[in-house]
């Protein structure tokens, strides 16, 4: 099976990525701050059983995610998801904003504690696929030990 781009609305999105590590990934946060865009979508990347969910918002001619909070990240229907499943996300997801007149995107990721082997295949995809990634100096500091 082929990956496939779909534009789902906010219940559709909600069923489909039921959990949300980030706050900022949930439907119920980016309907809340929905007012601050000219309107919030929701997509879906799928091939076979694999999917993975993105929510952006559409603000002067560009595609933010997050629009309105510090950081988000896909959302994915499997806990480890493959490399080459992110690449063509973001492959489709190029076609996507193209196809839409859009003038481009601009991504924000959190940082690794909130999912670090998924944040990092984020980090590397999006690299791979020739966008500029910046990543910004985190004071987090685990105390478990």
């Amino acid at each position: 099976m082929a990956v496939e781009i779909s534009l789902l609305d906010s219940g559709q999105y909600e069923k489909t990525f039921r959990e949300f590590a980030i706050p900022y990934n949930s439907v119920r946060f980016n309907m809340l701050n929905s007012p601050k865009c000219d309107r919030v979508e929701f997509l879906l990347f799928q091939e076979e059983k694999v999917k993975i969910g993105l929510i952006g918002g559409i603000r002067d001619g560009y595609f933010l995610a997050p629009f309105s909070a510090p950081y988000t990240t896909f959302s994915f229907s499997d806990e480890n998801p493959r490399m080459e499943h992110l690449l063509n996300a973001i492959s489709l997801f190029d076609e996507h904003l193209a196809g839409s007149n859009l003038r481009g995107a601009r991504f924000v990721l959190p940082p690794l504690c909130y999912g670090q082997h998924q944040i990092s295949k984020a980090v590397c995809a999006f690299h791979q696929s020739g966008y500029s990634v910046v990543i910004d100096e985190n004071h987090l500091f685990y105390t478990r030990d």
